[in-house]
């Protein structure tokens, strides 16, 4: 092991030359002590990682929660009907309730639309479900939500 001496990351801790400002063949190995992994991820992905406190969320239902960050009970969102804890979501924000996944992410542009949710800025809103249905010779791919109120009203026939 050698000083890397051109490395502008500044480390001049002792590891194999060349690293990632020299040509990058010891940093991609994960040796180099700046290594951090790249992760793969859609443009329009959205994670609890990304979450901010004063981020307003809307659940399956349309509920309208405030994101709080680094609270005395945790990560939590907090909203008129009560708080639910992050931990409970996994990392693309679902949750068991499906009711209470996060479907909408809103930015609120004055510290009031955290508590009123009023003028606030859509920053990201999840896709929805596409299922198929089949009826007779007939197939067609529908939102979740439309196609189980299609369901409900075909039982009914």
């Amino acid at each position: 092991m050698i000083a890397c001496l051109d490395c502008t990351f500044g480390s001049r801790s002792m590891h194999q030359s060349p690293c990632l400002e020299c040509t990058g063949a010891f940093y991609r190995t994960g040796l180099h002590p700046n290594y951090k992994p790249k992760t793969e991820r859609k443009a329009d992905m959205f994670t609890k990682d990304d979450l901010k406190t004063g981020m307003v969320v809307e659940c399956e239902k349309g509920n309208l929660y405030t994101v709080m960050l680094n609270t005395q009970h945790g990560d939590v969102i907090c909203g008129k009907t009560g708080f639910m804890r992050l931990r409970d979501f996994d990392i693309n924000l679902q949750c068991i309730p499906k009711d209470y996944s996060v479907v909408k992410i809103f930015k609120a542009p004055f510290p009031k639309s955290m508590v009123t949710h009023e003028s606030l800025e859509l920053i990201w809103q999840r896709e929805p479900q596409k299922v198929k249905v089949i009826i007779d010779d007939i197939e067609m791919m529908l939102p979740a939500d439309k196609a189980e109120k299609l369901k409900q009203q075909l039982r009914g026939l």
